[in-house]
C-alpha cells in the first residue's frame, strides 16, 4: 500500500469530479482510520466498505435523503472527534514545537470551511 499513490488518485478523482460539476469528497481518512483500528493489511476492507456505501445508496437513497442535515452533521462531528488522538498530538509537540502550525491551520480550516 502506497499512501502517496492513494492521495494522488484522490486528487485526480476530485479534479475530474469538479470538471463535471461533481462534488469533491473523500472517505480516505475515515476508511484508513477504520482499517488501522481493525489491523487490516489488504485492499479487501476498502472494497467491502465501498460496496456497502454503493449498496446503501442504490437500495436506500429515498430513506437516506430524508435524514436531516443536522443529524448528518452530528455523525461527522462524532466521527471526527473519534479520530482525535490527544496523546499523539502531545507526543508530536514534544518532538518539535513547530508541528503546532500545520495542526492549527488544519483544525482552523476544518472548523471554518467544513469538515
Amino acid at each position: 500500500h502506497n499512501p502517496d499513490q492513494e492521495l494522488i488518485g484522490q486528487g485526480v478523482a476530485n479534479i475530474t469530479s469538479a470538471a463535471f460539476m461533481g462534488m469533491p469528497v473523500t472517505a480516505v481518512i475515515a476508511r484508513s482510520s477504520l482499517n488501522i483500528k481493525l489491523k487490516a493489511n489488504s485492499r479487501l476492507p476498502a472494497l467491502v466498505q465501498s460496496a456497502f456505501v454503493f449498496g446503501s445508496l442504490a437500495l436506500y437513497s429515498d430513506v437516506i435523503s430524508a435524514v436531516p442535515l443536522s443529524a448528518l452533521a452530528g455523525v461527522l462531528i462524532s466521527s471526527g472527534a473519534g479520530m482525535l488522538q490527544p496523546a499523539e498530538l502531545k507526543s508530536c509537540l514534544a518532538d518539535d514545537k513547530y508541528n503546532i502550525g500545520p495542526y492549527l491551520v488544519t483544525t482552523g480550516g476544518m472548523l471554518t470551511m467544513g469538515m
